[in-house]
């Protein structure tokens, strides 16, 4: 079990978001992964890649993230480097977080578009 997922994104056809498909391989190919995405309790952070070629109009800018197993908001926003970004996970407790995946369009950005929450959970796999 990889801690990294691989992204297809593509601006929804209404505009107001990015549509994403989650992979265990770089091609992006077979089925998409389901949800939650799990991580190993021990790997301490869960990896988005952006699979370029198949996402050509966007740019991965950035991820927040929030624990979705708990009542309390205290989001983090963690920066993308070369359309990929890491979302710190405890190695101490098994945990859900929500993730939100930030893109932009390529060149001058004119647009932000988010992902829709995908989870993962570190259950110790």
């Amino acid at each position: 079990m990889s801690n990294t997922f691989y992204v297809t994104a593509l601006v929804s056809a209404d505009g107001t978001h990015a549509a994403c498909e989650f992979y265990d391989n770089p091609q992006g190919t077979g089925e998409p992964l389901q949800q939650p995405l799990k991580i190993k309790k021990s790997a301490g952070s869960a990896l988005f890649a952006l699979i370029q070629s198949q996402s050509p109009d966007l740019v991965l800018v950035g991820a927040i993230a929030d624990r979705a197993d708990t009542p309390e908001i205290d989001p983090a926003f963690t920066p993308a480097t070369y359309n990929q970004v890491a979302v710190a996970m405890p190695t101490d407790k098994v945990v859900t977080k929500g993730v939100l995946l930030t893109f932009s369009t390529m060149g001058a950005v004119t647009e932000l578009y988010s992902s829709t929450d995908p989870q993962v959970l570190n259950d110790g796999l």
